[in-house]
């Protein structure tokens, strides 16, 4: 049985959710594991928080599928656990995903991002308001990019090209204790999420 449908079996089972949600957990269970790995490389200097609702100030809650901590900075990571080929540009409002008999328009997930990464800003304050924020969509092996120019301020990937994204930023611009200090802001309203987090996710809805 491959990764993808074991995954898929294991949180269909574990919780009663619907199909579209369980391919949306299945995807992210399958970037964090990357992130995991990657963290565990000599030298990396990566804590990660998942599934974050940010409180913003109209009262809504923005999610975040994951967060990385690191000395390089902060990236936002959205994933898409979207089947066919992607077509996209960083501008469009919509990217199209494409099957051997359709197609589908979807929202620009990196429009989405830039959101996620503004309310997380506001979140932790003006004390860090000029330290590095990396916008990441990640899409599983489910699909095929094809996109015709490169982003600018953003990094669209596949699982296993995470690594190469965080090396191409220079080190040691976030001191160990500012990593600290912000990880344990998040953790205290991870905490409080996975506490209320019917309540939070009906929320957000």
């Amino acid at each position: 049985m491959g990764g993808f449908a074991y995954l898929f079996i294991k949180l269909l089972l574990k919780e009663n959710w619907n199909i579209s949600t369980s391919k949306g957990q299945v995807g992210e269970e399958i970037v964090r594991r990357s992130i995991e790995k990657l963290a565990q490389y000599e030298g990396y200097q990566i804590s990660a928080l998942h599934d974050l609702y940010i409180p913003k100030s109209d009262g809504s809650r923005s999610q975040i599928d994951h967060v990385m901590v690191t000395n390089k900075g902060i990236f936002v990571i959205e994933t898409k656990n979207y089947g066919g080929w992607i077509y996209g540009s960083e501008k469009a409002p919509y990217w199209t995903q494409t099957f051997q008999n359709h197609k589908q328009k979807f929202k620009n997930p990196l429009h989405q991002n830039y959101g996620h990464i503004e309310s997380l800003k506001s979140f932790l304050g003006e004390k860090f308001a000029d330290i590095p924020y990396y916008s990441v969509v990640v899409f599983t092996n489910r699909s095929e990019l094809k996109f015709r120019e490169p982003f600018r301020n953003s990094d669209v990937i596949h699982p296993e090209d995470l690594k190469r994204v965080v090396d191409q930023y220079q080190s040691d611009v976030l001191p160990l204790f500012s990593q600290q200090e912000i990880r344990v802001r998040l953790k205290v309203l991870e905490r409080r999420d996975q506490e209320n987090i019917k309540e939070v996710q009906q929320a957000h809805i």
